[in-house]
């Protein structure tokens, strides 16, 4: 419903005249990746009633320095020596 008040549903008919057909397989990745967004904000809610605030806190920061290594790891040209050094003073 925000997709169509936000205007993309005009973005992604234009898309898709100018681009070809939407093919199978990316319907297919986008649903999939609806359902993984949906779940990971269940299991949020379900981590963070099992634990502290604190320790649900750490466990983000965590995540995102995790990411971001493993991310550095894999591709060279997201994020730069100082951003990355940001993120670990913050």
């Amino acid at each position: 419903p925000l997709a169509l008040v936000l205007g993309e549903y005009q973005r992604v008919a234009a898309a898709h005249a100018t681009r070809g057909t939407v093919t199978m397989p990316a319907i297919v990745l986008l649903v999939g990746s609806c359902i993984w967004g949906t779940a990971i904000s269940f299991l949020g809610f379900l981590v963070l009633a099992n634990v502290s605030a604190t320790t649900f806190n750490l466990m983000g920061n965590t995540n995102k320095i995790l990411t971001l290594a493993v991310n550095g790891l894999i591709w060279q040209k997201h994020a730069s020596l100082q951003a990355n050094m940001g993120l670990l003073v913050s």
